[in-house]
C-alpha cells in the first residue's frame, strides 16, 4: 500500500476536531492574516503537517523572489546551530518567506531570545510556525515569543472526525468493511487525549499514523490470506 497517497497534502485535506481551529487557520492559507504562528497539542496531531500546508500555501501565495523554492524550510529545534538564525533570514530573504521551526520547547532560552530578536527586525519580510507537543505557558517558552506568535491547540482526530476518511481509505484500497467493523478497528487504535487546559479528555483520539496502520494492517491481512 502506497501509504503517501494517503497523507493530506493540501489544507483542505487535513482534519480538524472544531470549526473555529479550521477558521482561524484558513485565515493563513488565505491571505488574511500574516504573523508568526504556534501550534501545540499531543503528538499525533499533525502539527507538523499542519504547519508544512500552512507554510507551503503562504509561500506559494507570498513568494515573489527569483530564487523561488516550492519546499518550504523545516527546521527541528533539536538541531538547531550556531548559523540557523542566518540561515532563517536567508530563507526569509531567498525563496521561502515562511519557515517551520518543530518541538519549540526543544530550544534553548538564549535561542528563543534569538528569534524574538529576529521577529523585530524581520517580521515584515517572513514568518515561522513553530510546533511543540505542551502548552508554551507548561515548559518555559519565553513569554516574550509567545506573545509574538497566534497560539493554536491541536488536538489528534476522535473516531467521528477520521471515519470519513478511513471509510474512504478503505474502499480505495479494495476493502469491502462494514462501517461498524471499520470503526470497531479504529477503536483499538484510540488513544487518550488532553484537552487546552492539559485535563483529560472525554474523546479518545486517533492520528493519521494509526488511521494508516489500520488500513495497511487490514490490506496485509486479506492479501496474506487472500481474502
Amino acid at each position: 500500500m502506497n501509504k503517501d497517497k494517503y497523507i493530506p497534502k493540501t489544507f483542505d485535506e487535513l482534519v480538524f476536531t472544531d470549526e473555529l481551529t479550521k477558521q482561524k487557520l484558513q485565515g493563513y492559507v488565505d491571505g488574511d492574516k500574516r504573523r508568526w504562528l504556534l501550534l501545540y497539542g499531543a503528538p499525533g496531531g499533525a502539527k507538523t503537517l499542519t504547519a508544512k500546508i500552512i507554510a507551503d500555501a503562504m509561500c506559494e501565495r507570498d513568494n515573489t523572489s527569483m530564487f523561488y523554492v516550492k519546499d518550504t524550510v523545516v527546521i527541528n529545534a533539536a538541531d538547531w546551530e550556531t548559523e540557523t538564525s542566518e540561515r532563517i533570514v536567508s530563507s526569509f530573504m531567498c525563496g521561502s518567506p515562511t519557515v517551520v521551526v518543530n518541538e519549540l520547547d526543544y530550544l534553548h532560552s538564549s535561542h528563543q531570545a534569538k528569534l524574538r530578536s529576529l521577529w523585530d527586525k524581520y517580521n515584515s519580510y517572513g514568518n515561522i510556525i513553530f510546533t511543540m507537543n505542551s502548552h508554551p505557558n507548561d515548559v518555559g517558552v519565553l513569554d516574550a515569543l509567545v506573545d509574538r506568535c497566534e497560539v493554536i491547540h491541536l488536538e489528534r482526530p476522535s473516531l467521528e472526525d477520521m471515519f470519513p476518511k478511513i471509510r474512504s481509505m478503505f474502499e480505495n484500497e479494495g476493502l469491502s468493511y462494514s462501517d461498524e467493523n471499520i470503526k470497531a478497528l479504529m477503536r483499538l487504535k484510540q488513544k487518550v487525549a488532553y484537552d487546552k487546559d492539559g485535563s483529560l479528555s472525554e474523546t479518545r483520539r486517533l492520528s493519521w499514523r494509526d488511521a494508516l496502520t489500520i488500513v495497511e494492517d487490514e490490506k496485509s491481512y486479506c492479501r496474506q490470506n487472500k481474502l
